[in-house]
């Protein structure tokens, strides 16, 4: 059974291997493997430990568990703190790698469709899942620390209007003065 299942798997994939190969395709088996060879060492770069993609994930992680800390000390009212952002070295990455992200899917849409079910299919499949994968969390991350930046830079107003109004009470120059101390 095993040894049946294994021979149909091999004619799945020595086909799959054909219809890239042939006239019909687009591009030629040659050129679909120097197409993934590149594609597939970028994806393990980019995702390896110490790969770029790997460390302004772990960056952006350790910063949203910083600006949780913050918010919940904040909650807990035991001192005014804000949440400062990624800085502008992380941003500059994060717009560089889904750069590079972008190349990699235009690489990965080049590709001719192997025949469904092949090996070849799964890893093509594979690949196209993760570059759509890592463009999501990229973009998504940057959504967030903009989210975060603004809603620090509002806390941050907020306070200051308060001060100013506490200040502006203990003159008496404010809406909480004397009538006759406005004019």
């Amino acid at each position: 059974m095993r040894k049946n299942e294994s021979e149909v798997q091999e004619l799945v994939n020595l086909h799959a291997l054909q219809e890239w190969s042939s006239g019909n395709a687009t591009l030629g088996l040659a050129e679909n493997i120097q197409l993934l060879g590149p594609l597939l060492n970028e994806l393990r770069a980019l995702t390896d430990a110490g790969g770029r993609h790997t460390s302004v994930v772990q960056e952006f992680e350790e910063w949203s568990g910083r600006a949780e800390e913050v918010w919940r000390r904040r909650e807990e009212a035991q001192r005014v703190e804000v949440v400062e952002g990624l800085g502008d070295g992380w941003k500059v990455e994060v717009a560089a790698l889904i750069r590079k992200v972008m190349a990699l899917a235009r690489d990965a849409d080049r590709l001719v469709e192997p025949a469904a079910g092949s090996s070849i299919s799964t890893v093509v499949g594979g690949c196209r899942a993760l570059v759509t994968g890592i463009m999501h969390e990229l973009q998504l991350m940057r959504r967030i620390e903009v989210e975060v930046g603004e809603g620090e830079t509002w806390f941050v107003e907020q306070q200051l209007q308060g001060m100013d109004a506490e200040a502006e009470l203990a003159q008496g120059t404010g809406s909480g003065g004397m009538l006759w101390q406005e004019e």
